[in-house]
């Protein structure tokens, strides 16, 4: 079974698509054997193809969405409707599904995300999503094509709802509407703006609340419930849309009740019940409060005067507010404990022997991972976080890391590949600042809404737009994004301003003392005792200033470490880590003259130093020859502009003049020299500002040489 299913995914990956394995759970639904994301935007390998689970395979799916032959991206049409024709697609490669549809797959230039015709019963299949493929005997083979391309994958899908004759009616059964909007919410995970503005305004019509209204949405994957309560209470039942349009859709009117089984059955209820107003913690007058939980029951922890009370509410600015419980919040809740609060030194200690129990990395970055456990309940007092960045192979510790972060960190989200919409609620929900802990990241390039939260909350008072449009108005809300971010993926990010706002971690599998497998009752018992600690240290030492430090270092690189020294600053941890950052400074620099843009300032520093006095220019000519021999690059007669290099691959004379301008602020000028004939010819040269040139060597590692100017014209050069 193995071999033969092997030999037909070869026949697809032979194709350029990238396979995943499947399995049928004991309920009838299937599930991939293996992560598979990393293969949404690269191809698989032949080793990554050889390695797959074959042996416990029972079929396997092909990743959509995947850019292969001849750069076409594979994309299937799936329909679920028995009634659909097949003769109105121009068919390449057909399978019937169990449910009585077909895949019709294609090979298209258009990388298509996954888009719902809801009406149509038909779905075109796209980024992040997979395509299950025979052999099966529930996906039967129609024929032997293979997929062809086609021009605009889009315009066919587009094209079938003409056909079709526009939406298509629902279906009716002993003359009752088929989905309630309850049942056809929960079976649609995301619904557009208007839909959802016309089924709340027929429901305000009927006399339900706005909250009752709300909950209809709770299975929604954007569902926010502040977000959802506003526009809500913006629909007008005044303007209502026609009742076919909602019911082309499968939603049915309130009125149905009387009909509609699924109507009566989870007919919402009509409540008089005031929202509380919740908090989970913030400041007062007279001291700070942090909510927890107490025998079972939500409280807040108060601070007063240096005393320690338990209360069921909390006033602020004549509002009263409520403890949120354990459903609001995405972390484990805090509890009370009667201990009297070790010093700082001592909570280092037992944060540090955590990371010696369950991790096996280098021992600085158990004094990395120790620092950012405290830094998190003082990230009030700092300006700049760091981010951390574990990356490694299967296996290689990054999830116990991420795990022992989330039992220690100051009120943590953790989760895998988190949605930016998540991401957003979360902060926006937040009172105090805690912090995001992010497994399998890799694709965040893709996600600009994420990007956004990384690139701006390192620094304190970051804060990040975004529209909300309602029925009437459009609001620009600002979220703040300053927290300390934790994150692991199998490869790191390709993008530079990324990257530059974390530390590094690599991780390789080791032999830690315990494995989280064996995680014990004892052990978490004392993690969260230690937790409930540090979260009374934290209040104790809310009032207070953290050290202020010196470092030899400047820029990005004192931004990440000056937050660790100070929280560590008085601990034996302190020079062990002020130590590693010069260490980090030099790698850092060794990093910087590695890059393209590093070896172009050298061969520029280089060819200013050599002259015997200050020249005023320099011909691009002689730049790109120099760097040809820096790089140990190899020209093409047959394409002069170009040169090959085994580090960054393919260089034109283009991309070279780019960070002559961009990098060194370069001004193009024309001049004249002799050519090997003794001719007078023009050609560009390029003008540096030597203040701008000195400090662009400094951060490179270099020197510019201070030298008289020359009497000569650049020709002499």
């Amino acid at each position: 079974m193995a071999e033969t299913l092997k030999a037909t995914a070869e026949a697809y990956w032979n194709q350029g698509l990238s396979i995943v394995l499947m399995t049928v759970l004991q309920d009838g639904k299937k599930d991939a054997l293996h992560t598979w994301k990393q293969w949404e935007t690269q191809r698989q390998t032949r080793q990554e193809f050889d390695g797959l689970p074959w042996l416990n395979a029972e079929r396997f799916a092909v990743v959509c969405g995947v850019q292969g032959i001849n750069g076409l991206y594979f994309t299937p049409i799936d329909t679920d409707n028995p009634d659909f024709d097949p003769n109105l697609l121009r068919v390449t490669q057909t399978e019937r599904t169990p449910r009585g549809g077909h895949h019709f797959i294609y090979w298209s230039r258009v990388n298509a995300r996954g888009k719902k015709r809801h009406d149509l019963d038909i779905e075109l299949l796209g980024k992040g999503n997979l395509c299950l493929m025979w052999p099966s005997k529930d996906y039967v083979k129609v024929n032997d094509n293979l997929p062809t391309e086609i021009d605009d994958i889009k315009e066919v899908f587009e094209g079938l709802a003409e056909k079709l004759g526009g939406h298509a009616k629902p279906r009716l059964e002993n003359n009752r509407v088929r989905f309630c909007c309850r049942e056809a919410l929960a079976r649609d995970s995301h619904i557009d703006h208007l839909m959802r503005l016309a089924i709340a305004s027929e429901y305000k019509r009927a006399g339900y609340s706005n909250e009752d209204i709300v909950q209809l949405f709770k299975s929604q994957d954007d569902y926010n419930h502040d977000k959802c309560l506003v526009q809500v209470e913006s629909a007008d039942p005044s303007k209502t849309a026609r009742q076919e349009t909602i019911k082309e859709y499968g939603y049915c009117y309130p009125e149905c009740q009387e009909n509609c089984i699924e109507t009566k059955r989870t007919q919402p209820k009509t409540s008089n019940k005031t929202r509380k107003k919740l908090k989970d913690s913030g400041i007062l007058t007279e001291g700070c409060y942090e909510t927890i939980y107490d025998n079972g029951k939500p409280l807040f922890l108060k601070l007063n005067g240096g005393t320690f009370s338990l209360v069921e509410t909390i006033e602020v600015n004549e509002e009263t507010f409520s403890p949120k419980e354990r459903q609001n919040i995405p972390y484990e809740a805090y509890g009370c404990i009667e201990d009297p609060i070790p010093s700082l030194g001592e909570l280092a200690r037992l944060i540090r022997s955590e990371f010696e129990t369950w991790v096996d990395v280098e021992p600085i970055w158990k004094d990395v991972l120790t620092a950012c456990v405290l830094l998190t309940y003082q990230q009030e007092k700092l300006q700049t976080v760091p981010y951390l960045f574990l990356y490694g192979d299967n296996e290689s510790g990054k999830t116990t890391v991420m795990q022992v972060l989330q039992n220690l960190c100051y009120r943590p989200m953790f989760g895998i590949t988190i949605p930016s919409a998540d991401l957003y609620g979360y902060l926006e929900d937040s009172d105090g600042q805690g912090c995001i802990l992010e497994d399998e990241i890799q694709g965040i390039q893709e996600d600009t809404d994420k990007l956004k939260i990384y690139k701006a909350g390192y620094k304190q008072g970051a804060v990040v737009p975004r529209t909300l449009m309602t029925a009437f108005d459009r609001i620009i809300k600002y979220y703040r994004t300053f927290c300390f971010k934790a994150c692991a993926g199998e490869q790191i990010s390709p993008m530079k301003g990324f990257n530059e706002r974390f530390l590094f971690i690599a991780m390789v599998e080791g032999l830690p003392p315990k494995e989280w497998a064996d995680l014990s009752r004892e052990d978490k018992t004392r993690m969260q005792n230690l937790r409930n600690m540090l979260l009374k240290w934290r209040m104790m030492t809310r009032g207070s200033e953290l050290p202020d430090v010196e470092l030899s270092v400047k820029g990005r690189l004192k931004e990440l470490w000056k937050p660790i020294l100070q929280i560590t600053s008085g601990l034996p941890l302190y020079n062990g880590l002020y130590n590693f950052v010069d260490e980090q400074r030099k790698a850092r620099l060794r990093g910087r003259q590695d890059t393209l843009e590093g070896k172009i300032v050298k061969v520029v520093i280089d060819l200013y130093n050599e002259a015997e006095v200050q020249i005023e220019s320099l011909p691009f000519k002689r730049i790109w020859l120099e760097l040809v021999s820096e790089l140990n690059g190899k020209l093409n007669e047959n394409k002069p502009n170009e040169m090959d290099t085994s580090d960054f691959f393919t260089v034109t004379k283009n991309r070279i003049g780019y960070r002559l301008r961009e990098i060194l602020s370069g001004e193009t000028k024309v001049t004249r020299e002799k050519d090997s004939e003794g001719n007078w010819i023009s050609t560009k040269a390029y003008l540096f500002n030597h203040e701008k040139l000195r400090r662009v060597a400094k951060k490179y590692g270099y020197e510019l040489v201070t030298k008289l100017p020359s009497l000569l014209s650049s020709e002499g050069v």
